[in-house]
């Protein structure tokens, strides 16, 4: 996946040191969760990523960096991706090349060209855990983006393509090729949170690619500590605390900073949208400058403020998750639920926070989860049917407006045919105009069917509007 580029300073090298870390605590018990939650445990797999990086100059271009900045640079990724595993994720940098003259004229942008030309020279070849990453000189003739093959599993191994050797950049794609999504942002103009209409997000609602500006899997632009999500996408998240259905939950969490076992990753299913899962990460205000001794770059954002994260499931990356944003605050700060309020969601269920005495790296968390059936509300519509003669043909018009408190789907059918139209906004209005194929059309009746679904539950309701001959 393409990632657009800004300029970064890369911090001093840095070496790779089996062991590096202390041995994590033990997993937290699960027959004593904090009050209202169950703890759900699974084990982590340790996995060792494999990296040649090839430096390779296209035609009209000219080194602009050095070897020891790329292995810096490596270096200082290798470490970010084993703190934030409790060193289960480690990477282990085979090779890093001297400057390769290119042999052919293709534009520097031409990645794959230059992916296979440095595979060939070194004799890299596809595999489990293997990665390939070839940098080029920034700046013209090369592109500002990056890019990075997708892979379903961390285990998947893959080629990457950057142009300079920001280790931010060089941490994002490795993390496509073992299976993470870029983590989205989406921000609505009236509420917190939406309902996916038809697979996809509500038109109301701004969704942006590269939208959390707090995972290094979004638009944090340095190393930052990956959201829950982002962790358990590479199976590395060992522990959840899942809230109990129709209850207050409450726990004393720590900072999504505190590394993957301890961060007291929050996390459920939607009772609204199937296939929805909720995450609740806890971001303290010096989180951001966890990684500061290795990469350091002017774009950074530095919040300087503590909040709340609440993530969900989005409809269009299903394997990856967009953070929810504040109605109507255009801040960077949008994103970062405050000590003084709740946010309510669409399954229903209420969230918030307080920070504990102690500091900013933990906070007490309050959920109460709402799992009880959903019901649908009423469906509601004006129909009107009439008829026109063009062209020496009858026509059949139906127009339909909803007046239901939600979008729903709509069919409309006559003798002379059906048309369906899909998530019609409340207030909106459709119509649909049927050839009879006759010179006089005979008096009849339209029908017009409305749906909605709100998780397990659907709801249908059928209207009639009558036309003259």
């Amino acid at each position: 996946m393409r990632r657009l580029l800004h300029g970064s300073a890369i911090a001093g090298s840095l070496l790779v040191l089996a062991g590096l870390l202390a041995s994590p605590p033990a997993v937290a018990d699960a027959s004593m969760p904090p009050a209202g939650f169950d703890v759900i445990a699974r084990d982590v797999l340790p996995h060792t990523a494999r990296v040649t990086i090839a430096l390779v100059a296209p035609p009209g271009t000219h080194p602009n960096f050095s070897r020891d900045d790329a292995v810096a640079s490596a270096n200082a990724s290798a470490e970010f991706l084993e703190r934030e595993t409790d060193g289960k994720l480690t990477v282990e940098i085979e090779q890093v090349t001297e400057w390769m003259p290119a042999p052919n004229d293709a534009p520097c942008s031409w990645e794959s060209v230059w992916q296979d030309f440095a595979a060939q020279q070194l004799g890299w070849e596809r595999g489990n855990g293997r990665h390939l990453t070839v940098m080029v000189p920034s700046g013209d003739p090369c592109p500002g983006w990056a890019n990075g093959e997708q892979g379903w599993s961390v285990d998947a191994g893959g080629r990457t393509f950057q142009p300079g050797p920001d280790a931010s950049t060089l941490a994002h794609e490795w993390g496509h090729n073992m299976s993470q999504a870029h983590a989205f942002s989406t921000a609505c103009g009236s509420s917190w949170d939406f309902r996916a209409e038809n697979g996809r997000t509500p038109e109301e609602c701004d969704r942006q690619e590269y939208g959390n500006r707090l995972d290094n899997m979004g638009g944090s632009w340095t190393l930052t500590p990956f959201s829950s999500p982002s962790l358990d996408r590479l199976g590395m998240l060992p522990t959840q605390l899942v809230p109990r259905c129709d209850t207050t939950a409450v726990a004393t969490v720590a900072s999504a900073a505190a590394g993957a076992r301890e961060r007291g990753a929050i996390s459920w299913e939607s009772s609204a949208e199937p296939g929805v899962r909720y995450w609740v990460d806890y971001r303290d205000g010096d989180a951001s400058a966890k990684y500061a001794s290795l990469h350091v770059s002017e774009w950074a954002f530095t919040p300087g403020s503590s909040g709340l994260q609440i993530l969900r499931t989005d409809p269009e990356t299903p394997f990856g998750a967009t953070v929810l944003e504040r109605p109507g605050d255009a801040s960077d700060w949008a994103q970062l639920v405050r000590a003084d309020e709740a946010v309510t969601l669409t399954d229903g269920t209420r969230v918030s926070w307080s920070p504990v005495a102690s500091g900013t790296d933990r906070a007490r968390v309050t959920v109460e989860r709402r799992c009880a059936p959903v019901t649908t509300p009423a469906l509601e519509a004006d129909a009107v049917a009439s008829t026109r003669k063009i062209a020496g043909s009858a026509y059949v018009t139906v127009t339909v407006t909803n007046r239901s408190a939600v979008a729903v789907d709509m069919e409309i059918g006559t003798p002379f045919g059906k048309r369906t139209f899909t998530s019609v906004a409340p207030g909106k209005k459709v119509a649909a105009t049927m050839n009879t194929r006759q010179p006089t059309a005979p008096a009849g009746d339209a029908t017009v069917t409305l749906s909605t679904r709100a998780g397990d539950t659907s709801s249908t309701r059928t209207l009639t509007a009558a036309y003259a001959s």
